[in-house]
């Protein structure tokens, strides 16, 4: 049989076996089977905490369920049970504990589950093999079921933090964008940072490296990374914090700090990145979709319109950098450094050359 799935990674302490825990919570789904396997002591449990803990939001405690044999978690409308087999008896008390149901219909996390023989288990399961190596252990992944091909990702994702030297960070949600990125605050001892995610969305990731530079080269502040790997859409970003520049009471300071913003970056050499057309400016101006009416030829005629009035305002006008989503809310309010307040600018991946007054019209 065919292994779709066959790969080890080393991890270095138990911070590293939390943050693989961390990395796997969000991909399970009801009726995923994962098989813990290693000697006593070879971080079983450890893991399903960790992957439990994560799920839970860390809401309470996970023991170990060696004589209980079975703990249960409700995870909304989906249950955890977490089973450690190695004082079962006979597999006919599967029945008795739940368990028979559960592996068809929970998330599932075994250990010891050579103690139930293959008759007793779901086809589409995934083991994952801990053993001992130097001062850390190997986590061996192993499946033959093509839904455990989303577990590539958290692999990937558990390596870049380990890489990054943020093994064991505690994590909580942060208000995302519009987009599919996924944010997260991590917190490891002192100091703390933000964990992008952009998935398969590489190019923004680069851009976003690229314009963060350029707006820290002229004097902004911007989330510098603190790693990355770019080619996996995965950045760890500067934190700054959760006062944003939308909560500031004083309207017209925050226009004013705005303004003073905008035209100052309308004085720097512009950074490389695109500049767009009237016509490819009128497609995402996105009035396919918020045109009132949903006729294609009044639809083109507003587009063609539009277009004109472009052409018309960018002649002999000198394109300058516009990060594009340039708003309240994606504008932190820093601590004073050098007895002045910072703004801070957030969600700039998609900056371009326009128009100088884009941003303030946008």
């Amino acid at each position: 049989m065919v292994q779709l799935l066959q790969e080890t990674i080393f991890l270095p302490d138990e911070g590293a076996t939390t943050n693989l825990g961390n990395a796997l919570a969000p991909v399970l789904d009801a009726g995923d089977v994962i098989l813990l396997n290693g000697a006593v002591g070879a971080g079983k449990s450890h893991l399903a905490r960790s992957i439990i803990q994560s799920r839970l939001g860390y809401r309470e405690d996970v023991p170990s369920p060696t004589y209980t044999l079975v703990q249960t978690y409700a995870d909304g409308d989906c249950e955890i049970f977490h089973a450690d087999l190695y004082r079962l008896g006979d597999a006919s008390e599967l029945v008795e504990l739940g368990l028979d149901e559960a592996l068809q219909n929970a998330i599932c996390l075994v250990e010891w589950a050579e103690r139930l023989g293959p008759e007793h288990l779901p086809p589409e399961t995934l083991t994952i093999t801990l053993s001992e190596k130097d001062d850390g252990r190997l986590a061996t992944f192993s499946s033959d079921a093509v839904r455990w091909g989303k577990v590539r990702r958290a692999i990937d994702k558990a390596m870049f933090l380990i890489e990054a030297e943020w093994s064991g960070a505690q994590s909580s949600s942060v208000a995302g964008d519009l987009s599919s990125r996924t944010y997260q605050r991590l917190r490891l001892g002192k100091r703390s940072a933000i964990y992008m995610d952009a998935g398969d969305d590489v190019t923004s990731t680069i851009r976003f490296v690229e314009v963060a530079q350029w707006l820290a080269a002229n004097g902004y502040s911007a989330p510098q990374p603190l790693a990355q790997a770019t080619d996996k859409g995965l950045l760890l970003l500067d934190d700054f914090g959760d006062q944003r520049l939308a909560a500031l009471p004083d309207v017209t300071q925050k226009m004013d700090l705005c303004l003073s913003l905008l035209a100052d970056i309308r004085t720097k050499a512009p950074a490389d990145l695109p500049c767009p057309t009237p016509g490819e400016l009128a497609e995402m101006s996105m009035l396919a979709t918020h045109y009132p009416g949903t006729d294609p030829e009044a639809l083109r005629a507003v587009c063609d319109v539009l277009c004109g009035c472009l052409r018309t305002v960018n002649k002999g006008v000198t394109a300058t950098v516009s990060l594009r989503d340039f708003h309240a809310d994606n504008i932190m309010w820093l601590p004073e450094k050098d007895g002045l307040k910072r703004l801070g600018l957030l969600d700039f991946q998609d900056a371009f050359l326009v128009h100088p007054v884009y941003d303030l019209v946008s």
